[in-house]
């Protein structure tokens, strides 16, 4: 029985674990694509300028590591 406890109890951690990844990978996505989270403050500074690389006119890259 206390092996059966055991595996029963290692399954609900790890399904716990892969919904708590899940809730991180679904926020930074939705970061990514939402175009308000993902240059944020960088539009604000600049009036949105952004260069084909994603860097405003300060010299800042707008990516999605700022809000990691």
């Amino acid at each position: 029985m206390k092996p059966l406890l055991f595996l029963l109890l290692l399954l609900f951690h790890f399904f716990v674990q892969a919904q708590e990844i899940g809730k991180k990978a679904d926020r930074l996505l939705s970061a990514y694509h939402n175009q308000d989270l993902f240059t944020g403050n960088a539009l604000i500074a600049t009036n949105g300028t952004l260069d084909a690389h994603g860097i405003n006119s300060v010299g800042y890259p707008s990516r999605m590591t700022d809000y990691i």
